[in-house]
């Protein structure tokens, strides 16, 4: 059983505070041996009261001197009763010591059992969250590739629309201007062929009109007398070749009471 053995030289230089260190840092037990003064209270009370630990940790004095002075001088005049300490109190204090190292050693192992799970479950965490991150970035790649190649097809086919649409824009106005070039040549050709005929006619002498006389036509001795119109009677009816005239024909439905009727 390994300890320590705490003195000074002189009375309140530390050696309680150091010792009740000693026995919280290192769970361990406290004992004094000689006790010289004890009000008002003693220095194992000391202890207990600065660490907490259980009363059983503190082993009693082996000797209790009322006057804080050396201990052989208030041995001498006090004649104090020895107090002796038990070899099975040493024992059972040795294993209550061990026992709550044990179980200290114990929950120590758990708690870092414990937390290395944690942290291994947090690591797979972070690293299923790093996967997904990068899967997420893959996807988010792929998808500008397949924007950016979507633009690109766009962009090549507005400008070959834009192509398309100029050339026919061009082939389009090519054929109006040699539509309006082989206009203006035609009508160019047509009045210089007008001035031609203008000049022709210019050219040629002046022709006398011709006379149009009309020959009398000669009735025949047998013809059938002709027939006149009711509303012209200058205008035959009838000519001879049996036609009747349609304005008379129209003149006879329309006035048939004021047409004279002649026996034939």
């Amino acid at each position: 059983m390994q300890g320590f053995f705490v003195t000074g030289t002189d009375t309140d230089v530390g050696k309680t505070v150091i010792s009740a260190w000693l026995v919280a840092r290192l769970d361990g037990c406290y004992w004094k041996p000689v006790q010289a003064g004890n009000h008002p209270e003693t220095d194992s009370a000391i202890v207990q009261r600065l660490t907490g630990v259980r009363p059983d940790r503190i082993l009693p004095e082996a000797y209790v001197l009322p006057e804080p002075i050396a201990p052989h001088e208030a041995a001498r005049r006090a004649e104090a009763e020895k107090r002796t300490v038990s070899d099975e109190a040493l024992r059972q204090a040795r294993e209550d010591a061990e026992r709550r190292a044990q179980e200290e050693r114990k929950a120590r192992l758990d708690a870092e059992h414990q937390a290395r799970r944690e942290s291994e479950r947090r690591a797979a965490a972070e690293r299923r969250a790093q996967e997904d991150g990068e899967k997420m970035a893959v996807e988010a790649a792929r998808q500008a590739k397949e924007a950016t190649k979507a633009e690109r097809r766009a962009r090549e086919h507005a400008e070959k629309r834009a192509v398309e649409e100029r050339k026919a824009r061009e082939v389009a106005e090519r054929r109006a201007r040699e539509e309006a070039t082989r206009r203006a040549a035609a009508e160019a050709r047509a009045r210089q062929e007008e001035q031609r005929r203008e000049q022709e006619r210019a050219a040629r002498p002046p022709r006398k009109a011709p006379v149009v006389r009309r020959a009398k036509r000669r009735e025949e001795p047998d013809a059938p007398p002709t027939k006149r119109s009711p509303a012209d009677p200058d205008r035959p009816l009838q000519d001879e070749w049996g036609l009747f005239d349609p304005e008379a024909l129209v003149y006879v439905s329309q006035n048939w009471s004021e047409v004279p009727v002649t026996p034939s």
